[in-house]
């Protein structure tokens, strides 16, 4: 029985490892790119008590971006969101949430047409002070 929970355990845990960079993270690159800005992906961020991943962090700044899938309109997930964006925000950084339908329009007509809007906000977001600002589809 006690192999049995640990391997549970290592599921779980590879479960929530990536492996990869998502469709929406490699639209991102790629207009960042074009803007000139110098991307690192997956940093780890201390935060009292928990380490968190971020998907992409603009190089020399505090700037953070998240792509937001499909999954992450589930109550759950709006608040598991919530929180880490408040997590990072209290350790300093800005974010920049972005759904993923901005990046990547899943099953519908090319998303690229998206992107000058997507690299606007971005350029606007880099010049502002705001804090977190969220760009929906």
């Amino acid at each position: 029985m006690g192999n049995r929970r640990k391997t549970r355990a290592a599921f779980k845990i590879k479960q929530n490892t990536k492996y990869e960079n998502t469709t929406p993270e490699l639209a991102l690159d790629e207009i960042c790119g074009k803007l000139g800005l110098v991307l690192i992906s997956g940093k780890e961020i201390q935060v009292p008590g928990f380490t968190l991943k971020v998907d992409r962090q603009v190089q020399d700044t505090d700037v953070v971006f998240e792509a937001l899938g499909p999954h992450h309109f589930t109550d759950i997930q709006r608040q598991k969101t919530s929180w880490r964006t408040d997590l990072l925000v209290q350790s300093g950084l800005r974010v920049l949430l972005i759904e993923s339908e901005l990046l990547v329009c899943h099953g519908l007509q090319d998303s690229r047409r998206f992107h000058p809007y997507v690299a606007i906000a971005i350029s606007e977001f880099l010049l502002s002070d705001e804090k977190v600002k969220y760009l929906r589809a």
